[in-house]
């Protein structure tokens, strides 16, 4: 099915699976249900959009270079699932070791924001944008925001976690390395 055109976006059973390796490589998905990338490379530069609860990106490179909107949460599980991708969402967690590297997760779609940065080595390189009305939240734990760029732009309202991150970017807070806190892009 690789560069498969498939919109289901006013079906709510319209669950896709991609379980294949390359399975949905290069897709253009609309639904209104899940979308499951569970294969090597299975939605590599592919443009998902859902309006359901998930999309999940457990494969090596499952969702590499992917641009991705969900009305839900984005689970990146596997080995570079995410690498190098456009995610916006109301939760992104950041399971897998370099889980989103140098991906950019932005809260433009009108979400409110939270990203769990939990995978070894997750968001390195990533870059997290909070605008201006969005609350946003960034989760780090052991070395999953090392050297990840957190943008608070004017009128945003951004949390961290550890919260003494807040005084210490760049830092090391019990463990949990801090990420890097900017002000414009």
């Amino acid at each position: 099915c690789k560069e498969l055109e498939y919109d289901d976006s006013t079906n709510a059973a319209g669950h896709l699976f991609c379980y294949g390796n390359a399975a949905c490589q290069e897709s253009n998905v609309t639904t209104a249900d899940v979308i499951s990338c569970q294969g090597r490379h299975s939605c590599a530069g592919s443009d998902l959009t859902t309006t359901g609860i998930r999309v999940l990106c457990s494969g090596k490179g499952s969702c590499a270079k992917a641009d991705i909107i969900s009305d839900g949460d984005i689970y990146l599980e596997g080995y570079y699932a995410g690498r190098e991708a456009a995610l916006s969402a109301g939760e992104i967690y950041g399971q897998g070791y370099y889980a989103f590297t140098y991906a950019t997760i932005d809260s433009l779609q009108n979400y409110d924001t939270k990203v769990e940065a939990f995978g070894h080595l997750s968001g390195y390189g990533a870059t997290f944008i909070c605008r201006s009305g969005r609350t946003c939240t960034l989760k780090c734990k052991g070395t999953g925001c090392r050297n990840m760029d957190y943008v608070c732009l004017s009128g945003a309202t951004c949390k961290v976690r550890p919260a003494r991150c807040n005084r210490n970017p760049r830092d090391i807070v019990d463990g949990d390395e801090c990420p890097n806190m900017l002000t414009s892009i």
